[in-house]
């Protein structure tokens, strides 16, 4: 009589009998020492957490496939293919394909997605996130103000190594330097529960470093420390301040998160310092200017910083700045004979934007920055292939606040404006200050969504008060909206004409008459801008002058770097394509080589404009 109901021992000689057992065993073994060499690589070389957890889930998802084939092909199983064997296969395979499509990597989805008006959002319930506001220097001297400055910086940077913390970016916390204002208030702003505060004292090189943390509801101190140390000697009292704060809030961390945060920072004072000094002399550059001048500034406080740490990533991005700069804004007016202080023309220049986009990819740890900067680099080259491919991953794992350069403007050309108006959205979380609402607010004017970036613009307007950035942005609006009266009064009540605003902003002196449909001024404002190849082309383009369009466009073209500049001046325009493409040769040919979309959006309409 055959056996209906096998029993367990049936069923476990059988097993042994397929050698089931010896498979399942063997395929544990392998993927244990998989998964050892994955961690010990993404230790080692900074990789992403998601690489370890999909590595992990797909050889989960393969156990049972490996079980099934043991039983039909195990000792003295079956040894030709049956159906009942693909149907079972196919339908694991299908199973695991449903489940890996539908898994979210930990730590990518901390961020919401929203609406454009959603310009209120604090982060999630339950999350821990914390501010960390400016230390004060409690000794006299401008290093000592730098040193406080760069260990802000840097316990900022370890604490967000930390994927369980919301920490709140550089920009945002700095806002509050030097201002005496309440820490529920603070926090109320940067939409954080706790707050990490501090002083510092340096006498020599003997220094006294005190942190504390606050809880910003009730004012309650969670954790307080002081440290005394000789600077020489020891630099990693960052790293100790962040991991207590993420000790006192509760957060788990494993070795290999203690020596991600551990190998994070500078470590090496006078290059901290020198970095500091660079950053001030940079936000001057892009808050007051001159642009050229204070960016040259710039560049030999980060040569300082570069010397003593050749792998500092950030500052050879930041470097980087200077070089952009004046091939893109500069040389196109004075031409091709410019030089920069020194005596640094054109070609080396271009070299030397190149060498610090290397150098910046090359020391780079955190893999989604890595991503921005090689997409960056691409567009400085004369082979955009895979450029669609690198914007793609760079949104999708760019999970920091840093710094981006030109990759949102990049972006919005080629049809992936939605992606950087999402990824903005989710650094506001961590930057509600930040510069990137000013982005924001003409992001989402070139979607075609005016009325949000006035929003933006009076959300951040009613924080850190007006600037001309965001008065740039609320006429850009206004002009998206036909309301071409006010954003005339608009320029005209925040001196948008003054000498010291940048190239870009001077664009509004063209775009508002051409927007009212007043073909007269053209001809008083062509000899203004008759030097300047940028502004001739968006004047052109807007006032209808297709002639010269095409032939500004043209000699911008073969300039170096000339198919980057275009897009830049596409990006500024706002009025859909400015030239015909076969005007500009090389930009065709990089175009139609990466098979990249050419239909730049118009969301500002110029009644003279008629291609």
């Amino acid at each position: 009589m055959s056996e209906t109901n096998p029993s367990p021992a049936s069923i476990w000689a059988r097993l042994q009998r397929r050698k089931v057992v010896q498979w399942g065993v063997a395929y544990a073994a392998a993927v244990w020492t998989l998964l050892q060499g994955i961690e010990y690589a993404v230790e080692t070389f900074h990789w992403t957490d998601v690489i370890r957890q999909e590595v992990t889930l797909v050889a989960v998802l393969g156990f049972p496939i490996v079980v099934v084939i043991a039983w039909f092909h195990g000792d003295r199983g079956q040894q030709g293919i049956t159906g009942t064997e693909i149907v079972v296969i196919a339908l694991l395979l299908v199973g695991s394909c449903v489940v890996v499509w539908r898994y979210q990597p930990v730590g990518l989805s901390d961020h919401d997605d929203g609406a454009a008006s959603d310009v209120t959002r604090v982060p999630p319930t339950g999350r821990a996130s914390v501010a960390v506001l400016p230390f004060v220097a409690l000794s006299p001297g401008e290093d000592t103000e730098y040193f406080a400055d760069g260990v802000t910086e840097e316990v900022i940077n370890a604490l967000s190594t930390v994927p369980d913390l919301l920490v709140t970016a550089r920009t945002s916390a700095f806002h509050f330097k030097g201002k005496n204002v309440p820490i529920p208030e603070i926090a109320g702003v940067l939409g954080v529960a706790n707050v990490v505060e501090g002083s510092i004292r340096r006498s020599g090189d003997d220094t006294r470093i005190t942190a504390q943390l606050v809880r910003a509801s009730d004012g309650f101190r969670l954790w307080s420390e002081s440290y005394d140390y000789v600077v020489e000697d020891d630099f990693a009292v960052q790293t100790r301040i962040a991991e207590s704060v993420a000790d006192a809030l509760g957060i788990l961390l494993d070795e290999r998160k203690r020596a991600v945060m551990a190998a994070t920072g500078v470590h090496d004072v006078r290059a901290f310092i020198a970095f500091q000094r660079g950053v001030r002399f940079f936000d001057l550059a892009h808050n007051a200017g001159p642009m050229l001048t204070m960016l040259g500034r710039a560049n030999e406080q980060f040569d300082v910083a570069i010397a003593r740490k050749p792998d500092f990533a950030e500052a050879y991005f930041y470097h980087a700045d200077l070089y952009a700069h004046f091939l893109i804004d500069d040389v196109p007016r004075r031409g091709p004979d410019a030089n920069l202080p020194g005596g640094v023309g054109v070609d080396a220049a271009a070299r030397h934007l190149l060498a610090d986009l290397d150098a910046a990819y090359l020391h780079e740890r955190d893999v989604g920055q890595r991503r921005v900067i090689q997409a960056i680099r691409t567009t400085v080259t004369s082979d955009w292939r895979h450029l669609d491919e690198q914007i793609e991953r760079a949104y999708a794992g760019w999970n920091n606040c840093r710094y981006g350069l030109w990759i949102n403007q990049t972006a919005i050309l080629f049809g992936y404006g939605e992606l950087a108006f999402e990824h903005d959205l989710q650094r506001l979380r961590c930057d509600p200050l930040g510069g990137n609402w000013t982005r924001q607010a003409l992001t989402a004017v070139w979607l075609g969504r005016p009325l949000d970036g006035l929003a933006f613009a009076d959300r951040i307007e009613a924080q850190r008060g007006q600037d001309r950035d965001i008065i740039f942005a609320r006429i850009l609006a206004l002009l998206a909206l036909r309301r071409v009266d006010d954003a005339q009064a608009l320029a005209a009540a925040g001196a948008m004409d003054a000498p010291e605003v940048g190239p870009w902003v001077q664009l509004l002196a063209l775009q508002i008459p051409a927007a009212a449909g007043r073909l007269e001024a053209w001809a008083q404002l062509r000899p203004l801008v008759e030097h300047d190849p940028n502004r001739l082309l968006v004047g052109a383009a807007v006032f209808g002058d297709r002639d010269t369009a095409n032939r500004t466009a043209g000699h911008i073209d073969s300039m170096m770097l000339g198919p980057l500049i275009l897009l830049r001046v596409v990006d500024r325009c706002g009025c859909g394509r400015p030239f015909d493409l076969e005007s500009t040769p090389n930009l065709a040919r990089l175009l139609r080589d990466a098979a990249l979309p050419w239909s730049p959006a118009a969301p500002i309409q110029f009644p003279l404009k008629a291609w």
